[in-house]
């Protein structure tokens, strides 16, 4: 794919309509020469069926469209090259996250100075596009959600996806982000914001909740936007049934939470289980001072609840350790090795066997482990493996 200049994506403005006298002068555009360029990016699954439109429409509104095929078995890829679209695919099925990674870095080296995100099962209007993306555009936010539970939102969301969009709401309240809609995948962002937003670790479902806990960590500005979605013309609305997306989404808020707040979500379970062992060896202390009979199910469980609870803190203090160390050398990256780091991630992609943020994180990784002891590194990405493992 060949870098275009911005100003060869500027959008036609002004154009002449058809039958029109000739009067007015077809120009190119009469935007100014700083306007930011917007970019449209579609995570594509088997989506033949609505593709084209997704893509017609959003390029009304977006400098360019970029869909990711995700592997798909029909012909999702050729209808979006016919529509317009540059596309770039998956040799495999890699999952919605691993795919946004590989959009974001395929639009950090258009320049895009906005990035919207949308599905391309058409339950997201590309209509929407210039609502998203006025915030960022104002410079009041750097981060825009398409709510579909905006007090301006007309909802039309079946119950079961209410009931289970509270129950993951619940699950991230300790964010304090006080976003209604964490799961939509309706999305604007700024390029600073985009840029930290490759360093995305999740490959599924899970990736638009791992996007609030980092733009929340890194202070980066939300806001939510109301959307319209109707459900009842889609032919689908996932891959996967609502209790399976559920469960991969809530697996994956519970590992990020862990990972992210080790000390909260690791270390005060620990403390208590400690605290537990404790009371229970005091009490079996007194009795047996009272009746000189040693009780094996008090001390089993005492001595159960002391060592589960400092395996906790240990792990709470290890995971939190590596957090910090590892975390200046993420942001230290400025625009230009990002950019080259694009690049040479965009020409491996179509040869690659696993998604770009294995090798970003590896190379993140080899990095950290100068600065600390690599027993802590590799216990670490056990950890992380595990979790992965229970999916």
């Amino acid at each position: 794919m060949s870098k275009t200049s911005r100003a060869e994506e500027q959008p036609r403005v002004n154009e002449v309509a058809a039958g029109d006298s000739g009067d007015r002068l077809q120009t190119e555009s009469l935007l100014p020469i700083h306007r930011k360029i917007i970019v449209a990016c579609v995570p594509a699954l088997n989506e033949e069926r609505t593709i084209a439109s997704i893509v017609l429409l959003a390029r009304r509104h977006c400098d360019r469209v970029i869909v990711c095929d995700d592997g798909s078995a029909d012909n999702t890829r050729q209808i979006a090259e016919e529509a317009g679209a540059t596309v770039i695919s998956n040799k495999r099925t890699l999952g919605k996250g691993a795919s946004l990674r590989a959009l974001f870095l395929t639009a950090l080296s258009y320049d895009a100075d906005v990035v919207v995100t949308l599905d391309g099962d058409g339950q997201h209007d590309p209509m929407e596009i210039p609502r998203l993306v006025k915030p960022i555009i104002d410079g009041s936010a750097d981060m825009v959600i398409g709510s579909r539970y905006h007090r301006d939102a007309k909802n039309r969301a079946p119950i079961y996806r209410k009931v289970g969009l509270w129950i993951l709401n619940t699950m991230q309240a300790g964010l304090k982000s006080n976003i209604r809609d964490t799961q939509s995948g309706y999305r604007a962002f700024s390029r600073n914001t985009l840029a930290e937003l490759t360093n995305l670790k999740e490959n599924g479902f899970g990736v638009e909740s791992e996007e609030i806990m980092m733009a929340v960590s890194n202070g980066f500005r939300m806001v939510e936007v109301s959307i319209d979605v109707s459900y009842g013309s889609l032919v689908k609305t996932s891959t996967k049934n609502p209790f399976s997306h559920g469960f991969e989404v809530m697996l994956a808020i519970l590992r990020l939470q862990l990972i992210g707040r080790p000390l909260r979500f690791l270390g005060v379970p620990g403390f208590i289980f400690c605290l537990i062992g404790i009371i229970t060896g005091l009490l079996l202390l007194a009795d047996y001072s009272g009746t000189r009979v040693f009780s094996v199910p008090y001390s089993l469980i005492s001595f159960g609840f002391l060592i589960i609870g400092s395996l906790f803190i240990l792990f709470a203090i290890l995971v939190h350790a590596i957090k910090v160390n590892y975390r200046p050398a993420s942001r230290a990256r400025d625009d230009k090795p990002l950019l080259l780091r694009a690049s040479l991630t965009l020409e491996k992609h179509s040869e690659a066997a696993h998604p770009p943020s294995l090798r970003l994180f590896t190379h993140s990784a080899f990095r950290t482990s100068r600065s600390l002891p690599l027993s802590m590194l590799l216990l670490f990405n056990a950890i992380s493996s595990t979790f992965t493992a229970l999916e």
